[in-house]
């Protein structure tokens, strides 16, 4: 019988639920939906651990925003951020969790091929948070070359 050391599972499960807490509650939701401006949707956000990505999204494009993108981005940080805090067997459990999104960036890139969506809408849609990487991943969605064919 395989003895497991469970300390590195209770770091783990810590580290997630203090990042629970973070997610935005129904409540918070209404609220954003009755909002009666994108500045007041985004003072909202601004006191939310979102900020950074948010702020980042207005400085990029301030006309409009990808609030969307901002999210996204938070969210791959976080997943990283939980996969750097594992080690071990915790480590290899997370990281084949989070290949599905390898999984979902392939069939991505080829939906966004097949409906002729531009290389910049195929590349905002991915989440590099698996083993395949941004770089990796921009490459058939742009066009170019995959590492087999060079």
């Amino acid at each position: 019988m395989v003895r497991v050391d469970l300390s590195d599972y209770g770091y783990v499960n810590a580290r997630v639920r203090g990042m629970r807490s973070h997610l935005l509650t129904k409540d918070f939701f209404m609220r954003l939906v009755e909002a009666e401006s994108f500045e007041a949707i985004h003072s909202m956000m601004d006191q939310t651990v979102y900020r950074r990505e948010m702020n980042e999204a207005v400085l990029m494009s301030p006309d409009r925003p990808d609030y969307d993108q901002a999210l996204s981005i938070n969210l791959v940080a976080t997943l990283r951020k939980i996969l750097d805090a594992t080690g071990g067997e915790p480590h290899r459990l997370v990281n084949l969790l989070l290949t599905r999104y390898d999984v979902l960036n392939v069939k991505t890139i080829l939906r966004g091929k097949k409906g002729n969506a531009t290389p910049g809408e195929i590349i905002s849609t991915l989440m590099p948070v698996g083993n395949l990487r941004m770089d990796m991943l921009e490459q058939p969605a742009i066009g170019r070359a995959s590492c087999r064919e060079r």
